[in-house]
C-alpha cells in the first residue's frame, strides 16, 4: 500500500485535490481524491517547459465554484416576457 487512502469526496472528508499548471497558473478543471493520483495524473499529461503543483481544496475552490455557476447559469429557466 502506498499510504495514500481513497475516501469518497463529501463522504468522510471536504478535501480532494486539483493540479494547477505552471508557468500559466490554470487549475484542472478535474479534481482527484488523493494527492497520489493527481500527481498521476499530472505526470500522464506534463507537456515540454510545463509544471505543476497538486493543490488541496476543501469546500468550494476557485475552479468548482466555476463550475457550479455555470451549470446553475444553464439549468436556470429562461426568463419569460409573456404575460
Amino acid at each position: 500500500m502506498d499510504g495514500h487512502m481513497s475516501i469518497p469526496r463529501n463522504t468522510y472528508s471536504p478535501e480532494y485535490y486539483h493540479i494547477r499548471w505552471l508557468p500559466s497558473s490554470k487549475l484542472d478543471w478535474e479534481s482527484f481524491e488523493t494527492p497520489k493520483e493527481a500527481e498521476d495524473s499530472a505526470k500522464s499529461f506534463v507537456g515540454a517547459n510545463e509544471t505543476y503543483v497538486v493543490e488541496v481544496a476543501a469546500g468550494e475552490c476557485e475552479r468548482c465554484r466555476e463550475v457550479v455557476e455555470r451549470t446553475k447559469n444553464l439549468l436556470a429557466p429562461e426568463k419569460s416576457h409573456h404575460r
